[in-house]
């Protein structure tokens, strides 16, 4: 068993894994909007931040995404669903 497989057994790296891969599109779309050369006096800490940033940014986009979907839907909101991780 490889040491990936391993990792992804452990419940937290699990969770952060498929919450990050789920973002995958949302953090294509916004990660060009986001870039900048602004925080580059902080070099090791600003890869942190801006990743950080760019996750935040892409739930916002994926919460917006569902809430119009569920607006055009037929049955009633299930903010449940909107406000999910993955």
């Amino acid at each position: 068993m490889g040491w990936l497989s391993k990792l992804f057994q452990r419940k937290w790296a699990y969770w952060l894994m498929r919450f990050v891969g789920g973002l995958c599109l949302e953090i294509y779309l916004v990660q060009a909007m986001l870039f900048t050369d602004k925080m580059n006096s902080i070099f090791p800490l600003n890869l942190i931040i801006m990743f950080a940033i760019i996750v935040v940014a892409a739930y916002f986009v994926r919460l917006l995404a569902r809430i119009i979907s569920q607006t055009f839907k037929t049955e009633k909101y299930d903010w449940k669903a909107v406000v999910q991780w993955f």
